[in-house]
């Protein structure tokens, strides 16, 4: 059905249950999301009926991601320029 509806495809920015992903690959029987942090899940594709899938790049392809900075707590972040 996944592949027939096309609700989804390989590029698409999904949040799964908790999980913000970029489906990977559409099988048959299951498909491959990666998480932001190169987790791999593997889905039955029966899950997707029954469970709700946010799809952030279906209409639009601009979207809001998460950027990660690290700072350390040794840095002055009051400090102006770079």
């Amino acid at each position: 059905m996944i592949i027939i509806t096309q609700l989804i495809r390989v590029g698409d920015v999904v949040m799964f249950r908790i999980e913000f992903c970029f489906v990977e690959d559409i099988k048959l029987s299951h498909t491959t999301l990666r998480t932001w942090d190169n987790r791999r899940l593997m889905i039955l594709n029966s899950l997707f009926q029954s469970e709700v899938v946010v799809n952030y790049s279906s209409q639009d392809p601009s979207m809001i991601i998460s950027v990660i900075v690290d700072i350390r707590y040794e840095s002055d972040i009051d400090k102006e320029g770079v």
